[in-house]
């Protein structure tokens, strides 16, 4: 977040001298490229918020949903035990922009990537994270979205671990 300033400049709030404040379970809710997008995001039991933690994109497969993918995986469940940030975003058309894949999402060309690299964006300016620690996991469509972003967002995303799911981006680095 943002705060103003004597003589009229802006200074950026660091969320780990914040603490937390409000539910655990949260939904984050920006617009990218014209479109609201939403991630469902769980901080963990225990945690004060201001310690940085890792931070975990848990993507779900084709015709599901990010609360499916949660319910499926218990992801929110682990995370109160290991201490990391799980975080659930939604597809357009409950579908993922994997490159060669997947429905309403590919065909529509949606920059899946950008906005998860505009979701880390606005998880880091409000939430403790360690922006070296993010990872990204997902279930089939969510998969291949992961192998994506372990290509194309490598500066943002540490490591992947897709389930189910192959990599269908060409060329990938």
């Amino acid at each position: 977040g943002f705060s103003g300033s004597a003589g009229g400049q802006a200074t950026v709030m660091n969320p780990c001298t914040q603490g937390l404040s409000g539910s655990r379970d949260r939904t984050v809710t920006i617009m990218h490229l014209g479109l609201t997008r939403t991630a469902n995001v769980h901080l963990p039991a225990g945690w004060n918020g201001q310690t940085p933690r890792a931070v975990v994109l848990n993507f779900h497969g084709r015709n599901s949903t990010a609360t499916q993918q949660n319910l499926l995986s218990g992801m929110n469940t682990l995370s109160d035990r290991a201490g990391f940030i799980a975080v659930h975003p939604q597809g357009v058309s409950n579908t993922w922009n994997a490159g060669l894949c997947c429905g309403e999402a590919q065909t529509r060309r949606i920059d899946d990537v950008g906005f998860v690299r505009a979701l880390l964006v606005s998880l880091q300016g409000s939430i403790c994270i360690d922006s070296k620690r993010v990872y990204a996991t997902g279930l089939s469509n969510g998969g291949f979205i992961s192998h994506r972003l372990g290509c194309e967002l490598s500066d943002r995303v540490a490591a992947i671990a897709p389930v189910a799911g192959t990599n269908l981006t060409t060329p990938c680095t």
